[in-house]
């Protein structure tokens, strides 16, 4: 786990960055002792952010692309397996319907391409035009996806059908507004789909866990995810909320992967058996899965 030298930390906010509530947040973590860092939970949202964020200087050499790889990106199957994860678990377009997919953090667009590939397999024969939004677009060599700047997705203006947000959202500062923007984007009756670490529950009861401070600057369980339309201000419906999808491999990480599957079984029985109540109240038994999903179906902003 990287430290954060006080040079390089934004003052602490009183409120919460997501939903704006000025209630007292609880320590559920500590994230770094000199200078000290907790992860504070929200009794309004329910989400755990940092009680500081590192400045937009030490971001931007943490993401450099030279020195930042993503887990994900990391092994093939991994990227397949995921993208034909998720392509399940939405809602199947009409077959013959032209989807317009934006994959926001979508680095080189290999998990929208394995995506649009998961898509076909599952017998869609319209077609799919993908976006991807994130840095250092100029690098992207891929004919079949349009990427975007992520200095320019504040002037994007378009409905999407489906809209990703696959282990990104955690990494933001400015995350309520970079996700009441994808929203807005999505074409009414459109997918959300959205990942991302719950990782403080572990890294309380095992010895030795480390959560990817300061990569990961949030921490997004169940009980955000069940009020997050509220917390957003936007109409629609979870569709679902599970334990994460296990985004390493047997081949590449064998360890980890057993560990993280098995970790996860009792959160997925848990949420295949109350599903219902997972998803209004997000209250669970098993806290301990590493990561959570959700999927909604977007209306549109409330009025």
């Amino acid at each position: 786990m990287e430290r954060v030298p006080e040079e390089h930390l934004a003052d602490a906010r009183s409120e919460c960055s997501i939903c704006g509530s000025r209630r007292e947040r609880v320590s559920s973590l500590v994230l770094q002792t000199e200078p000290r860092i907790d992860l504070l939970e929200c009794g309004e949202c329910f989400a755990s952010s940092a009680s500081h964020f590192p400045d937009e200087r030490f971001l931007k050499a943490l993401y450099a692309p030279s020195d930042y790889h993503s887990d994900l990106l990391g092994s093939t199957h991994a990227v397949v397996h995921t993208a034909r994860h998720v392509a399940k678990h939405l809602p199947r377009p009409e077959a013959d319907a032209t989807l317009r997919v934006l994959d926001y953090g979508g680095g080189d667009g290999t998990l929208s391409t394995s995506f649009r590939d998961a898509l076909r397999e599952r017998g869609h024969r319209g077609a799919i035009e993908l976006t991807v939004v994130d840095y250092f677009v100029d690098e992207r060599a891929n004919d079949d996806v349009r990427f975007l700047d992520v200095n320019d997705f504040a002037a994007l203006d378009e409905d999407f059908d489906i809209v990703l947000a696959s282990a990104v959202l955690e990494h933001l500062v400015d995350l309520a507004w970079t996700t009441r923007k994808l929203l807005s984007l999505c074409a009414a009756g459109g997918s959300f789909y959205a990942r991302a670490p719950y990782e403080a529950p572990l890294a309380r009861a095992v010895p030795g866990y480390s959560v990817r401070w300061p990569r990961h600057l949030h921490d997004l369980g169940p009980g955000f995810w069940a009020r997050f339309l509220d917390t957003m201000g936007f109409d629609g419906e979870l569709l679902r909320s599970a334990p994460s999808v296990v985004e390493s491999d047997f081949a590449s990480k064998p360890a980890r992967t057993i560990a993280a599957t098995l970790m996860k079984l009792p959160a997925r029985i848990e949420a295949t058996l109350f599903q219902r109540r997972i998803a209004s109240t997000g209250a669970h038994l098993w806290p301990f899965p590493g990561g959570w999903e959700a999927v909604y179906r977007i209306d549109g902003p409330r009025t």
